[in-house]
């Protein structure tokens, strides 16, 4: 046997492609054996044919994250057409990396400004996940606002990775802040699994856009409007005295 190839992944199946040095004959599942690593499981289901130089082998039922590797069985029944037993044992195939966890969000921060309360026009958060995951567009984020607080969700810094940061433009009103994962994010891993946990615990911005004013300035000491306070300054002395009308 010369080689084992896996040429393509098909949804929870794979097929392996098996070359032989020559013609051969009396090919069954038994043949053939899988080895694992990590939680990766398969079963092997079908071989293409029972002769040839060349046959696919197709594994079902696949589970688990880690490695899946074809090889031949401990006692094969493989022969040539002269009768000669395959006898020599074949390990060393491509192997498949079973991916079968869908990625997460791990964790969104303030990424700028850092500082919780803000009166920015813009702010950017930082979106970290579990793994590297691709699609990522605006569309895969929304807004969680209270008070008065609205902003729109400019930008995405990258489609892919495995963390990005969010803009925020046009950011008005009081309250907080929140960026969250949408109802129908199409965020995959590199395997094809999708994000479907939502995330909606991240760190706020509490936005305050409302200019300071004085409400009022009354009289601390003395309270009573008429006064003939004594007012020390520089170690002199200054007598005055202030009329006015409550």
């Amino acid at each position: 046997m010369s080689a084992i190839v896996p040429p393509m992944i098909l949804g929870d199946s794979v097929v392996y492609q098996v070359n032989f040095s020559e013609p051969v004959k009396n090919l069954d599942v038994s043949d053939f054996t899988l080895t694992p690593t990590g939680t990766a499981k398969g079963t092997i289901a079908s071989v293409s044919a029972t002769v040839g130089n060349s046959v696919t082998v197709t594994v079902n039922n696949l589970t688990g994250d880690g490695t899946l590797r074809l090889d031949t069985a401990a006692t094969p029944t493989i022969q040539d057409n002269a009768g000669n037993n395959l006898t020599t044992v074949f390990n060393t195939g491509e192997t498949y990396t079973l991916d079968k966890t869908a990625p997460t969000i791990t964790k969104i921060t303030r990424q700028n400004p850092t500082t919780a309360t803000t009166n920015a026009n813009s702010v950017v958060y930082q979106v970290d996940f579990s793994e590297g995951v691709e699609g990522l567009d605006i569309s895969d984020f929304a807004l969680t606002p209270t008070g008065t607080a609205k902003g729109a969700i400019a930008s995405v810094s990258a489609s892919t990775g495995n963390s990005v940061t969010v803009t925020v433009n046009n950011i008005t009103g009081d309250g907080d802040l929140r960026l969250d994962t949408a109802a129908t994010p199409t965020i995959q891993d590199n395997a094809g699994n999708n994000l479907t946990t939502v995330f909606n615990t991240g760190e706020t911005y509490t936005l305050d856009k409302t200019a300071p004013t004085i409400t009022k300035i009354t009289r601390q000491n003395p309270t009573t409007a008429t006064t003939n306070a004594i007012v020390i300054s520089n170690k002199k002395e200054t007598l005055f005295s202030a009329v006015g009308t409550d």
